[in-house]
């Protein structure tokens, strides 16, 4: 992941950095995230099943329609509004400390 913050510490290119994020907007962030195409997909399949009953179709595929459809609107304006920087903007992640190379982090394994 890349991100820009600024470079208060002055850390230098190769350094590791500790960041952070408010816990009130790590939550937001989450909601949004998780819970918004949770919301949209049930909003979806009962506004999906709702039309098949008037139309008289099947009530489980158009739920699914629904459901599946107003799920990918919901992650397609998610991704939108964060690419644009309405998400992201009122959050400020920070720098609050750099680690040095002889701290005893795990170094990241790629094998099994």
């Amino acid at each position: 992941m890349l991100i820009e913050i600024p470079n208060v510490l002055d850390a230098r290119a190769g350094d590791r950095v500790e960041i952070s994020i408010p816990e009130k907007a790590l939550l937001k962030m989450s909601f949004v995230v998780y819970m918004i195409p949770v919301i949209a997909l049930i909003a979806g399949a009962c506004f999906g099943e709702i039309l098949a009953e008037h139309s008289r179709m099947d009530t489980s595929l158009i739920s699914f329609i629904g459901g599946i459809l107003c799920m990918g609107l919901a992650f397609y304006l998610i991704r939108y509004l964060d690419r644009n920087g309405y998400i992201t903007s009122q959050y400020s992640i920070c720098m609050t400390r750099i680690i040095n190379a002889e701290s005893s982090l795990p170094e990241p394994c790629d094998s099994i």
